[in-house]
């Protein structure tokens, strides 16, 4: 065997195993996705739970906290709500947030207050609510657990606190603008209502617009890499192949 054709083979072998390594870890990534999927649609098909007794659980939130219909008791402080720019069915909006009290025994950590998303309103409609604040009476919410992104996502402008306008959900940011110290604001919020809740009687804002959508290409890139790795043993071989002919004339 010439230096050269051992040159190749070892070019061909490492990258073989780079590529069904990345093939394998598709498929891993795979097999993960479609358990998470089955676990958000469980949760999503289960009655609300207290929050306090979802977070405990361990094993529940393994996962993360995303998706899990829970219940909460509170009552709604009187700040001016913030308002975070989105879209409903195409249409330009708000989602409205305001700042709940968690009653007492309803508490877990150090939260004394929790972020709830109230749902959306039409973009037009922002004036209306400006200076709107939620019912302060002891109340029950129903909706989705939530974590907020650990950073500014790379696509988002940058949310401008001093007209209570968000673009992404920066949770301790919200606690500063509803005047409150973040440490005691619980670091996750509830998006209000359960998914196609919708509206009652045409009320604002619109409550159950949560979008969950798991975007599941693993098997596709696993077909890719694995694919990539036939096409490099077939080309590499028959490259050899001809390497060898020609040497044996």
């Amino acid at each position: 065997m010439t230096r050269g054709t051992a040159f190749i083979l070892a070019f061909m072998v490492a990258g073989l195993v780079f590529l069904c390594g990345l093939g394998a870890w598709q498929l891993e990534r795979l097999q993960w996705k479609e358990g998470l999927i089955a676990r958000v649609q469980k949760n999503l098909q289960g009655e609300p739970e207290p929050v306090a007794a979802v977070l405990a659980d361990a094993e529940r939130t393994r996962d993360g906290i995303n998706y899990i219909p829970v219940k909460l008791s509170g009552e709604y402080l009187a700040h001016k709500p913030i308002f975070e720019f989105t879209t409903f069915k195409g249409a330009s909006g708000w989602n409205v947030y305001a700042l709940l009290e968690i009653v007492e025994q309803e508490r877990f950590a150090d939260s004394e207050y929790a972020v709830i998303n109230r749902g959306f309103i039409p973009y037009n409609e922002r004036q209306t609510f400006e200076n709107s604040v939620p019912d302060s009476a002891k109340i029950e919410i129903v909706g989705l657990l939530r974590s907020p992104p650990e950073q500014q996502p790379s696509a988002a402008f940058d949310n401008e606190l001093d007209n209570r306008t968000f673009y992404w959900r920066d949770i301790e940011a919200m606690a500063t603008v509803f005047k409150e110290d973040p440490k005691i604001v619980a670091p996750w919020y509830i998006d209000l209502g359960l998914p196609k809740s919708g509206a009652r009687n045409g009320e604002l804002p619109i409550a159950g617009t949560t979008l969950i959508n798991f975007p599941n290409n693993h098997l596709q890139y696993a077909f890719t890499w694995f694919g990539l790795a036939g096409t490099l043993l077939l080309v590499g071989g028959s490259f050899l192949w001809s390497r060898r002919k020609k040497n044996a004339a």
